[in-house]
């Protein structure tokens, strides 16, 4: 007597490795295991390759890299590169004088807001970002030099601004009334 069809183990492709499976009541037939559900299927999460963010060259993440989603640099040395070239040159001392010069103007709770925002004194919308601040002012001559406005009541512009010592600084200040 042959055997109904009904009363067969029907076999299924998974979806997403191609491995032949018979499915459980409870699955929807579509992936081989509960793993395979997830991002990657448990038995191939080994074959995964890619290639690193930083420097292209190709590896294969970590299982727990590949369940958590990240695994896009071989090493911490690329991530961290790519890291630091992702933001804006935060360790550099124009980062910290542009945004020093940015807080003085904009923020009523520094000490010294009374002498910046307080009178008028603006930052040009062109240096909203570092980047424009740092091609039209270039790196500073020496640690000695700061950002220095040619007109005292003029606003932080390229063409008001340059680098100055103190010495040089000291000359141009504004006469008290």
């Amino acid at each position: 007597m042959p055997i109904s069809d009904s009363t067969t183990p029907a076999t299924h492709t998974c979806e997403r490795c191609g491995v032949r499976f018979r499915p459980s009541r409870n699955s929807s037939g579509r992936y081989c295991s509960r793993a395979c559900g997830g991002r990657y299927p448990r038995h191939t999460i080994s074959l995964v390759s890619r290639s690193c963010r930083h420097c292209g060259k190709p590896f294969q993440p970590s299982r727990t890299q590949l369940k958590r989603g990240t695994g896009f640099y071989c090493s911490i040395h690329c991530r961290s590169k790519d890291k630091r070239q992702a933001q804006p040159r935060r360790n550099i001392p124009e980062y910290r004088i542009w945004k020093a010069m940015r807080t003085r103007c904009s923020n009523p709770r520094q000490p010294c807001w009374k002498n910046y925002g307080g009178r008028g004194i603006t930052v040009s919308p062109e240096w909203d970002s570092f980047e424009r601040f740092y091609a039209d002012m270039g790196p500073r001559p020496s640690p000695m030099h700061s950002i220095d406005r040619r007109d005292n009541n003029g606003p932080y512009c390229a063409a008001n601004c340059g680098w100055a010592t103190r010495s040089e600084q000291e000359k141009n200040k504004r006469k008290p009334i």
